[in-house]
């Protein structure tokens, strides 16, 4: 109910915002014929302790006390400073309220992993190597050098070589990879993957294959003379078998001497 003042009086009151939270005390002016303003309320409230206020209700026209934590500041991971503003309000799930340690911002990035606040160097655009000494760029904030990674240039190496990053220090080994070994005793081949020198059963030229033997080579010249007899001289020996003449039966047995002379038996 809005109270209209029968003469200009200097009031008690305790002011508060849009959204109710209470503002302070002090002495609100009221001119004869109007009333107090719709901020303003003559109940009037203090706060019980530290760290809280009130929220004023319209309805009732009554005080709520409330942890006041509008002031409080809080933090993201990445270090960035925020206070919530409003009394009342809960902080979001991410608000982290330890204080970050001191840092140079110019020179250094902070970040909250773990539980735990921890500074890196801004290192955006430095070169790194991975194991096989191929360089990278950090391009990335807090950042960590990943495993089997350093900071340390590769060696130069000569043709055939290659680096490899062991217990963090630079190897230099021979570089095989892609090409094809054979074993010595000539029991296969494999592609080379790995760098090393190469294993003592192993070669890169193909090992001469073994000499055939006598039984082998006649074999070998037993099926080619029957390979031949199929195509070149068994129709000439048909052709003779239908003419019944001489010059049929020569023109067989002639191939077939041929065919021999082409091919001949192995000697031990």
């Amino acid at each position: 109910m809005t109270t209209f003042q029968k003469k200009t009086i200097s009031i008690e009151v305790s002011r508060f915002s849009a959204e109710g939270f209470w503002l302070g005390n002090g002495q609100e002016h009221v001119v004869k014929g109007t009333s107090l303003g719709p901020d303003c309320t003559t109940n009037i409230y203090s706060p019980s302790k530290a760290g809280v206020t009130g929220k004023f209700n319209l309805e009732n026209n009554t005080w709520e006390e409330i942890d006041d934590n509008s002031q409080v500041e809080f933090f993201d991971e990445n270090g960035g400073r925020y206070k919530l503003g409003i009394p009342g309000k809960g902080f979001p799930d991410w608000a982290i309220h330890e204080t970050p340690p001191n840092y140079d911002t110019e020179k250094e990035t902070v970040l909250f992993k773990n539980g735990d606040w921890k500074v890196f160097d801004i290192q955006i655009g430095k070169p790194f190597w991975d194991k096989y000494g191929v360089q990278q760029l950090v391009a990335e904030f807090n950042f960590t050098l990943p495993g089997e990674c350093t900071f340390e240039s590769p060696p130069d190496v000569q043709e055939g070589h290659a680096v490899l990053l062991e217990e963090n220090k630079w190897r230099i080994l021979e570089d095989h990879r892609g090409k094809i070994a054979y074993k010595k005793d000539g029991s296969g081949a494999f592609e080379i993957e790995e760098l090393g020198d190469l294993p003592d059963d192993v070669m890169l030229t193909e090992p001469p294959k073994p000499e055939p033997t006598f039984e082998q080579r006649l074999a070998s010249t037993i099926a080619q003379r029957e390979a031949a007899y199929k195509s070149e001289s068994d129709p000439l020996y048909m052709e003779w078998q239908y003419d019944g003449t001489a010059e049929a039966e020569q023109k067989w047995r002639d191939k077939v001497a041929e065919i021999k002379e082409r091919y001949p038996l192995p000697e031990k």
